[in-house]
């Protein structure tokens, strides 16, 4: 499981033979990305976030990555 989030979404979809929702892809995507840029660049929004982050990253290059209540309660649950 060290390879991009979504390849490895896939492949554990393949292995089970399930489907899932693209939607919930993308949203695993961006909080693995989230994750990457709070722990590895101190919040900081990067091009790699954004290009990695995908259709759901959040803010504009350079920013502070918000995390807020909201966006932690809804990826913690």
């Amino acid at each position: 499981m060290f390879g991009k989030p979504s390849g490895c979404l896939a492949k554990a979809a393949e292995v089970r033979s399930i489907k899932i929702n693209p939607d919930l892809i993308a949203n695993y995507v961006e909080m693995k990305a989230s994750r990457d840029l709070v722990i590895h660049y101190r919040g900081l929004i990067n091009q790699l976030y954004l290009d990695n982050g995908g259709r759901k990253a959040r803010g504009a290059l350079h920013d502070e990555l918000p995390i807020d209540a909201d966006y932690f309660s809804r990826t913690s649950s």
